[in-house]
């Protein structure tokens, strides 16, 4: 038994012509003598401009056990609530005996704001994860890169011990095999940091002296070089990558 037909029409016209979208859906009442209130809204016409119609519902089931028209009304304002039109008006045109129902259908609202706020929030979303992606893969590339800090810092003490055995025998004018055997383990030793980003910062007597890259301990005055200027290594500084490992500790000139 039909009960009702609502019919929804959009509000807008398709510009140069007086095409509207149109859909209808007939609510009909199942013959189930063990439940008669069961209510079906089913699409019966869709017409017009298909673009202003977003998803209709093909059915909505209503079922209720209160007072007679209370399922109808169920139905009614679940149809109302749910189907997926953009800015039409509802008509509600009421069948038999259900002509005396009273119903309260306010016109569908327009749901352009709803659904720019909600792309305006799906693109906002969108560009988070872009920037946490982006971040995490930033994050996991440093720690990547640098990866080797810990490891090269202990390295480094024995580096030293390197260098002050060949130091040591420069000084006392030792040569032979055993000085050729610890300046070759040095040269390896340098040769395998270097493969890991690992290099050693320039520092000569004559060079100007920079905060960023040198660590001084102590100022000497010298007629050989100008006021700033390293004037000894006490010990090597080393690179990571571009991130000072160690700074070079040096004697500055007065």
């Amino acid at each position: 038994m039909t009960k009702a037909d609502i019919e929804f029409v959009s509000l807008d016209r398709t510009e140069g012509t007086d095409a509207r979208a149109r859909i209808v859906y007939r609510i009909t009442e199942d013959s189930e003598p063990t439940n008669p209130t069961i209510l079906r809204a089913q699409i019966t016409t869709i017409s017009g401009d298909p673009e202003a119609i977003q998803a209709p519902l093909d059915e909505i089931v209503a079922v209720s056990h209160g007072k007679p028209g209370s399922a109808l009304s169920k139905a009614l304002t679940q149809l109302v609530r749910h189907v997926a039109l953009r800015n039409m008006a509802a008509r509600l045109h009421l069948h038999g005996e259900e002509a005396t129902l009273t119903l309260d259908l306010p016109q569908s609202e327009d749901r352009s704001g709803p659904l720019e706020k909600q792309l305006a929030d799906y693109k906002m979303v969108v560009a988070d994860y872009e920037n946490a992606r982006k971040r995490s893969a930033r994050d996991a590339d440093v720690t990547k890169k640098y990866a080797a800090e810990s490891l090269a810092r202990d390295l480094l003490a024995a580096l030293d011990n390197l260098d002050r055995a060949s130091e040591a025998a420069r000084t006392a004018g030792v040569g032979g095999p055993l000085a050729e055997g610890v300046a070759a383990t040095t040269s390896q030793f340098l040769d395998i940091l270097r493969r890991h980003g690992i290099t050693r910062i320039s520092c000569e007597p004559g060079t100007t002296f920079d905060t960023n890259l040198h660590q001084a301990v102590m100022l000497q005055p010298s007629t050989s070089f100008a006021s700033g200027q390293v004037l000894q290594v006490l010990e090597q500084g080393y690179m990571l990558h571009d991130r000072v490992l160690r700074p070079a500790t040096v004697v500055v000139a007065a």
